[in-house]
């Protein structure tokens, strides 16, 4: 899936690749933009009595100029 949307007045085009989509135990993505991209590990447990536990991995990728942006600010 394509997703465009703003931050402050910069346009973002971003493309949405689902990986794995066994809900509702798991969900994975991977999502990338001009200049980088991550991917997305969810994990759902079921506790019962309407509550869950929601675990996410995240990884980020950068390329090109914002390779050299995050290096800089790693933080």
């Amino acid at each position: 899936m394509e997703l465009d949307f703003m931050v402050g007045k910069r346009q973002i085009d971003l493309l949405e690749a689902i990986t794995k989509n066994n809900l509702p135990d798991e969900f994975e993505g991977k999502y990338e933009w001009k200049g980088g991209g991550n991917t997305l590990k969810n994990q759902f447990i079921g506790l019962g009595d309407d509550k869950t536990i929601w675990t996410t991995r995240t990884e980020m990728h950068l390329f090109g100029f914002m390779k050299v942006i995050g290096f800089l600010m790693p933080g």
